[in-house]
């Protein structure tokens, strides 16, 4: 049996994937099943499933599965003929029983164990991963269009976590076709066991055969639901079934709790204790320096190679090697919560099932991420301690829509739903300003970036990792992109105010080719396009879908666009405002003598959009595309007006009143953003410390204060004018004197 590797360790790895892997009879438990071969092509697919079979066994803890595949395509036959199968072999043992290749009336078996690869592969090592799995492979020779493969095995599993309890979840490929299928529940009555579906017409036949219960879900014809852009993860399109004999999370919680051994006595985390206690003045400050301390401070790396991923390393081994997945360093960051005073405890989420999570059946097999729950000024708050660079206070902390987690405490008995974040937090404030020239001189451009929350912990990621020639030349070509010819003036400035979580940047370019020209030789165009807004959301699809449509949530974005020029004169359009359920959009202008600026602002409310109500959406969306866009008609031949002192400069420092001295922190940046690719919107994704509404109240009080400004003007002049007429109304009664 070849082996990828000669290292001892691998070694000892392989001896014991060998001793759990064998090739054997089906077990006598199973259900039979038979494929039509005649069953015809479904246009497009490159295989199909004649027949597709997943059986369990909860008294054994067995899985049984098989795939009987056709391959239409040269392409089924690249992708298929390499038969792959995963293996933990600390926990699992493998029994496979054929794997055959069928054309026409010839069969030919290929399971053989001399000619079946091991690899330890650690396909997550470059996300720091470390897992212990193997994969298994098999090369088949002479493998043609049109011929079937048909695999047959069945693994037992024996978990480290809960090995009396039992759950699985059987689900069928999501676009491709399935001539017959069939899921089979085989357990003892006395057995809790309940099952739940993507579908009330998907329910099982039951039966009895001696003390077991027997539960089977078949059907036909599954044609395979089309992969549809832009789904969120938490959809699941597809149709599957639960089993499971948890009563309740409060088990799973309880187990979860009972096997992290707690050890707050170690050495090394008391003496992290008494470092971060000298760090702040009360307990918040000091809960937000432990926390910075294990975002900052420690490496992500999982190592799983011995308890499956359920049990993290002890906190005092994670504090002496500064490294850990998200379980080893959470557990910690809660060890040094507690000792600080703070109640706080993990709690298991899952990054991609997020809301769905509270809809299906208990099972500990549901969690792929943990996080901390702590509570300060008697609000609960959650932060993710594998996310680096996050500013802020822990009193008003940012994280990802988790929805639901369930809390490693084996007081809970329930999945805990996620605190409330204020994701208006997060703003992404761009200005750019032009200075016109239409005598063919260049034009100069000034981008000025303000981000706060999501939106200036990306940053911060992205300028501590990206070199800054690096970010100057993106930075430059997107000019290029936009505006035809660009030149840098000037190095890339930035100011990262991590207490405040706001980050701010600043360029200057001269810019030139981009002005139309226009049949009045006296009149040139300037084309302005919001490729902010424009590429937040793709056009409009308007085919049919099945699946939501996910959205780019959280999402708060401001785009301000400037033109100075001598001699322009510009009406100013009626404001526009669009609210629904999705989004919220306003359009506001500003026409003054020789100046125009337009402001755009965009949030959305929801991650997501029902099919349903699409028709409606993408009517929003179109509006708002078209008008993000306008030409600005400017005089030919008037030179470019001078600068400001402040014109591309950085803007000057938000002023807070912080919510807490000492050291503070924020969140990690969400999936889904607008693409930076077209613009001056960067290459990550993020979301600010300042909300819309203080956005809109600052916006308020400066027109106030122009307002009064300009009323004291008014006074002025009148006081003066009548000054003067009172004077000359002296001067003639003298005079006719």
């Amino acid at each position: 049996m070849p082996v990828d590797s000669a290292t001892p360790a691998t070694q000892n790895m392989v001896q014991l994937a060998r001793e759990h892997l064998k090739i054997g009879p089906v077990p006598d438990w199973v259900l039979a099943g038979a494929h039509d071969a005649t069953v015809p092509a479904r246009p497009g697919a490159p295989l199909t499933y004649l027949y597709y079979s997943r059986q369990m066994h909860a008294e054994t803890a067995e899985i049984h599965t098989r795939s009987v595949v056709r391959l239409d395509t040269m392409d089924a036959v690249q992708h298929e003929s390499q038969w792959r199968l995963p293996l933990e072999p600390n926990t699992q043992t493998l029994v496979i029983h054929w794997i055959r290749i069928i054309r026409g009336e010839t069969v030919r078996e290929h399971a053989d164990l001399d000619r079946l690869r091991i690899l330890q592969r650690e396909e997550g090592l470059e996300g720091f991963i470390i897992d212990g799995w193997f994969t298994l492979l098999l090369l088949l020779e002479d493998v043609r269009p049109g011929d079937i493969l048909d695999s047959c095995f069945t693994i037992r599993s024996q978990p480290k976590l809960l090995p009396e309890r039992f759950s699985a979840f059987f689900s069928l490929p999501a676009a491709l076709p399935v001539a017959k299928y069939c899921f089979l529940a085989r357990f003892a009555e006395s057995r809790p066991l309940e099952w739940k579906s993507s579908s009330p017409t998907l329910s099982p036949a039951k039966s009895q055969t001696g003390t077991e219960s027997i539960w089977i879900w078949s059907g036909k014809d599954y044609s395979g639901v089309p992969a549809e852009p832009d789904t969120p993860e938490w959809h699941m399109p597809y149709p599957w079934v639960q089993v499971s004999d948890f009563a309740g999370w409060g088990p799973i919680a309880a187990a979860v709790a009972g096997a992290w051994q707690e050890t707050p006595e170690d050495p090394d985390v008391v003496a992290a204790i008494k470092e971060i206690s000298e760090k702040g003045e009360d307990t918040s400050s000091r809960a937000g320096a432990a926390i910075r301390f294990i975002q900052d401070e420690y490496r992500y790396l999982s190592v799983d190679l011995e308890l499956g991923g359920h049990v993290p390393a002890p906190p005092g081994t994670v504090a002496r090697r500064r490294y850990g997945d998200c379980k080893d360093v959470s557990f910690l960051l809660v060890h040094i919560l507690r000792g600080l005073g703070v109640v706080a405890r993990p709690v298991l989420v899952n990054t991609r099932l997020r809301k769905s999570l509270q809809h299906l059946l208990p099972a500990p097999g549901l969690f792929n991420h943990v996080i901390v729950e702590y509570v300060l000024d008697g609000q609960t708050h959650w932060v993710d301690a594998t996310s680096r660079g996050q500013g802020g206070s822990p009193l008003n902390p940012l994280i990802p829509d988790f929805g639901t987690g369930l809390p490693v405490d084996p007081q809970a008995q329930n999945l805990a739903n996620a605190p409330r974040a204020d994701y208006l937090q997060s703003v992404y404030e761009l200005r750019e300003s032009i200075l016109l020239d239409t005598l063919g001189r260049p034009s100069l451009l000034g981008v000025v970036l303000r981000a706060t929350g999501f939106y200036a912990e990306a940053l911060r990621q992205q300028f501590s990792s990206v070199p800054l020639q690096e970010l100057e030349k993106e930075h430059l070509q997107a000019c290029n992109t936009r505006f035809g010819h660009a030149e840098r003036v000037g190095e890339l400035k930035h100011r990262d105010d991590r207490n405040a979580n706001e980050f701010c940047l600043a360029e200057t370019f001269e810019i030139r080719n981009f002005l139309v020209r226009t049949d009045d030789p006296q009149t040139q165009l300037v084309v302005l396009t919001s490729h902010l807004l424009g590429t937040t959301f793709a056009v409009p699809d308007h085919q049919p879908r099945t699946a939501p449509l996910a959205l780019p949530y959280p999402c708060n974005l401001i785009h301000i666009m400037e033109v100075q020029i001598k001699g322009l004169q510009m009406t100013s359009p009626p404001r526009q405002n669009i609210v629904s359920s999705h989004l919220k959009y306003s359009r506001t202008h500003k026409a003054l003598t020789n100046f125009w600026s337009v402001t755009l602002s965009l949030t959305v409310t929801q991650d997501s959009v029902a099919p349903a109500e699409l028709v409606r959406y993408h009517s929003l969306v179109e509006t708002i595309r078209s008008e993000s866009s306008w030409q600005v008609p400017v005089p030919a031949g008037v030179p470019r007006s001078l600068k400001r002192p402040d014109f591309g400069s950085l803007p000057a420092p938000t002023r807070k009143i912080p919510i807490t001295p000492g050291v503070s922190f924020g969140t990690p940046p969400p999936r889904d953003t607008p693409d930076p690719s077209k613009g001056f919107l960067l290459s990550t994704s993020a979301v600010v410390a300042k909300s819309n509404a203080t956005a809109i109240a600052a916006n308020k009080a400066r027109r106030n204060e122009r307002r009064r400004d300009k009323k004291i003007q008014q006074i002025l002049w009148i006081v003066i004018l009548i000054a003067t007429i009172l004077g000359l109304v002296g001067i003639f009664y003298l005079a006719t004197r």
